[in-house]
């Protein structure tokens, strides 16, 4: 499978359908599919777009080490322990499946961009150092590869 990109379009029913469809190719791949078969669970026959996408964050939620880092709590403190909390659980399979995964869903080791003329960067974030960390790596990608940005074209800022 190869990365599943979105594109951007000026029409906003027409970006609308290709960003569904692009959803819809991505949660029904092979890649996704194995993930889930790695921890024994498929996505249930006959949900809509919507149900399928809330069950995979349902799904998703046992991995959410952000909320148990807040929840694990030291025994004899009752200080948050976020040390406490790890991914031991998850075997040695699953955790190959998931790296599979990840590269086919273009979820890293997205290296060079494919074209050098974009209309968004998206730099998303959660951690403390993201919010920093990732804006100033998009501005290093921009700078390296001469991307091109409508916006700056037209305010002549390029």
């Amino acid at each position: 499978m190869s990365v599943i990109y979105f594109e951007c379009v000026e029409n906003k029913e027409e970006w609308k359908k290709l960003t569904l469809q692009k959803i819809e190719k991505w949660i029904s791949s092979v890649a996704l599919s194995n993930i889930l078969e790695s921890f024994n669970a498929t996505i249930p026959e006959g949900l809509g777009l919507e149900e399928v996408v809330e069950w995979l964050l349902k799904f998703s939620e046992e991995w959410d080490y952000r909320k148990k880092q807040q929840n694990a709590r030291d025994v004899k403190t009752n200080e948050n322990a976020r040390w406490l909390v790890d991914d031991h659980e998850i075997t040695p399979e699953q955790m190959k499946a998931v790296k599979n995964g990840i590269n086919e869903l273009g979820l890293i080791n997205v290296g060079t961009p494919l074209q050098c003329d974009y209309d968004y960067v998206v730099a998303l974030g959660g951690a403390r150092l993201s919010c920093l960390l990732r804006p100033l790596y998009a501005h290093e990608v921009i700078k390296e590869y001469g991307l091109i940005f409508w916006w700056l074209k037209r305010f002549k800022i390029i």
